[in-house]
């Protein structure tokens, strides 16, 4: 079973991407934080970053996107979609307002 957060995050990133899923750094690291739960949003976001750079999300671009942070402060995010899709038709209003998947209170907290 994968532990690391490198590892985690490609594990998450491998059932997004096989679905042709669009998703923000914020969707992966909510996701990642059911199985490391003491991880570090900005931790995950690099790594998805330096996947990007370094080609392995195939097929996909990036495009920067207006959010919702903490509840009600707009911000940029970046979208991982596929190449030709319509950022607003494959994120729609819902996903831009998530909010943040805390840790569990009783983790300590891992260095990145």
């Amino acid at each position: 079973m994968a532990t690391s957060i490198e590892e985690v995050t490609w594990e998450v990133l491998e059932q997004l991407l096989s679905h042709g899923l669009a998703f923000t750094a914020l969707d992966v690291s909510n996701a990642v934080l059911w199985r490391r739960p003491a991880t570090e949003h900005e931790a995950v976001a690099r790594v998805v970053r330096d996947l990007f750079d370094d080609g392995k999300l195939q097929g996909y671009t990036r495009t920067a996107i207006e959010v919702v942070a903490d509840g009600n402060r707009p911000a940029r995010a970046t979208l991982y979609h596929r190449e030709g899709d319509d950022p607003d038709a494959v994120y729609g209003s819902a996903q831009r307002e998530q909010l943040a998947t805390l840790p569990h209170p009783r983790q300590s907290r891992e260095p990145g």
